[in-house]
């Protein structure tokens, strides 16, 4: 699991280095990266979600919520806030990615109070580095 976190946040870093390229140089609006993001999203996921509908492997069944259109509202408003951030002249990657970041601070309460997640003072140790980078971001 540490593996697949490591690489997701390099893989992370380097789509913001290209967001902010596309934003920034190339000159796209954050709409246009935000709708080609959407379209390419749809073709990664469509064979998994053919995939899944078959029943070509185990899995549950999907219940309706109201909170699937909702999170999805939540996403494309943070995703277009993110990318609107990055276009601006004199946002630095740095700054808009340790902001980004402090989603971990969310993820850690939250796992805590609504899922009963265990913690150790390990864990409090790498959330309090991570605020620690952001404040130390935002200060320099």
């Amino acid at each position: 699991m540490g593996w697949l976190a490591l690489c997701g946040t390099l893989l992370g870093a380097v789509s913001m280095l290209y967001d902010k390229y596309l934003l920034s140089h190339a000159r796209f609006a954050p709409s246009t990266v935000q709708a080609w993001f959407a379209i390419y999203l749809a073709v990664l996921f469509l064979p998994l979600a053919i995939g899944w509908k078959f029943r070509w492997w185990q899995r549950n069944e999907f219940h309706w919520r109201w909170s699937v259109p909702i999170l999805s509202l939540a996403l494309l408003v943070s995703d277009f806030v993110y990318f609107s951030a990055l276009r601006e002249p004199g946002a630095l990657v740095s700054l808009v990615s340790s902001l980004r970041r402090g989603s971990t601070l969310v993820s850690f309460v939250g796992g805590i109070i609504l899922y009963g997640e265990q913690y150790d003072r390990w864990k409090i140790l790498a959330v309090i580095g991570v605020l620690a980078g952001i404040i130390l971001t935002l200060l320099g």
